[in-house]
């Protein structure tokens, strides 16, 4: 009867079905109390990218195809599930206590795509091309989260160094912004008890804060980080139409923040 039923569920046609399903689940479930924030731009290309390739992987095209661009697409969407498991730090706790009661099935869902990858496309694979590529897609990701870790620690650098000049001639580059933008307008970690999060998720501010120990170079409250951050992108919207959580919509477009 076991062995029936692990034949089912290994079928191809049953595991691509309960790929998308369990996607669809955990896009609705984040949607409704969210760990993650609405992706940034580029973020959201990877993520659409990846739930395809997890979704569709179990197919012969590409399960047995002996292809560079599969192994590395493979890699990369790895890498996703692997920063979803990363970013969701102490949640992975709660997991396995919480398939008793549904929750943990959705909790568990980058932890069950990753492990599929790697069997697949590492662990089963015949082709070293494959797994070579593989590799080198996860290699590339890691080596934009060591650049994203040094581009914080610069930024963080310069806006504490210029502290005592009420931040005039602060650069306005790519991290700078991120940085100052933390805890408003961008999600730096998990917390699923601060009503309403910050709507906008972008990774490289995430793994920027991971490599520095997530140091924060500002020592001010949120009220005066939100004057500086006009003050320094004045043409940069601070508050979004759509915010993070569904169940903290009203909180979020409420608050006296934005007063």
């Amino acid at each position: 009867m076991f062995k029936k039923i692990y034949r089912f569920l290994s079928a191809t046609n049953t595991l691509v079905c309960i790929n998308l399903l369990l996607c669809l689940a955990g896009l609705f479930f984040n949607r409704m109390s969210q760990a993650f924030c609405n992706p940034s731009q580029w973020a959201s290309i990877v993520v659409v990218i990846s739930l395809l390739f997890v979704i569709l992987s179990p197919l012969p095209f590409l399960k047995m195809k002996n292809s560079i661009s599969v192994g590395f697409l493979a890699g990369i969407s790895f890498s996703f599930c692997l920063y979803c498991v990363i970013f969701l730090a102490h949640i992975n706790l709660y997991a396995i206590p919480l398939v008793l009661f549904g929750i943990g099935i959705i909790l568990l869902i980058p932890h069950f795509f990753a492990l599929q990858l790697i069997v697949r496309f590492f662990f089963k694979s015949n082709s070293k091309k494959v797994k070579r590529s593989f590799l080198i897609g996860i290699t590339t990701c890691f080596l934009i989260s060591v650049m994203a870790g040094i581009s914080y620690k610069n930024s963080a650098w310069n806006i504490s160094k210029l502290d005592v000049t009420n931040y005039e001639g602060l650069n306005t580059d790519f991290m700078t912004e991120k940085i100052l933008g933390m805890y408003f307008i961008y999600h730096t970690e998990i917390c699923e008890f601060d009503g309403w999060r910050p709507p906008i998720h972008e990774p490289l501010l995430v793994m920027g804060l991971w490599w520095n120990g997530m140091k924060d170079p500002l020592s001010i409250t949120l009220k005066d980080r939100l004057d500086l951050y006009r003050k320094i992108f004045p043409n940069h919207p601070v508050k979004y139409e759509c915010s993070c959580a569904g169940e903290g919509s009203d909180n979020y477009h409420k608050d006296k923040l934005w007063d």
